[in-house]
């Protein structure tokens, strides 16, 4: 198993939980809303997210959070 260089905390979204933890291995993660033709790496259920919302990548052993040009933004923190 590779070695999470990131972890995602879920504060709220179906369908995780509160307080969720999702460790990133992948070099790159796309994250957005699941649709029948769209299948992001962590999908949630929201209208308020886009299909291709936001992708995390590793960059130098790093994350590197790039908004999609998603319709409501993305924020960090």
């Amino acid at each position: 198993m590779t070695e999470p260089y990131a972890s995602l905390y879920i504060i709220r979204g179906e369908p995780y939980r509160l307080g969720s933890c999702v460790h990133l291995t992948a070099e790159d993660i796309v994250i957005g809303r699941a649709s029948p033709d769209n299948k992001p790496d962590i999908a949630f259920a929201n209208a308020f997210i886009s299909r291709r919302h936001v992708r995390i990548s590793r960059v130098n052993g790093r994350a590197y959070l790039e908004d999609l040009d998603s319709t409501h933004g993305t924020e960090i923190n």
